[in-house]
């Protein structure tokens, strides 16, 4: 096990309770299914089925560009 300081146990802990919106949890878990292509559960019976993953392509793909900015181009 790693030996981590309390303190900065401490911050990380705080630091994840600021994360957390309860406002914005129900936006978070529909943009997150839209990510995973996971149906949407209004599907009608002979109907299209079809779920595209083109919100997780177009993230993966702009994730990309943003990190190399943040990480200054050397990852």
């Amino acid at each position: 096990m790693i030996d981590v300081p309390a303190e900065l146990l401490a911050f990380l802990r705080s630091e994840e309770a600021r994360g957390q919106d309860p406002k914005i949890d129900d936006e978070r878990a529909v943009a997150l299914s839209a990510y995973k292509g996971l149906p949407y559960g209004d599907e009608l019976e002979g109907r299209s089925q079809v779920v595209t993953r083109d919100v997780a392509e177009v993230t993966d793909f702009m994730l990309v560009g943003v990190l190399g900015t943040i990480m200054g181009n050397h990852c």
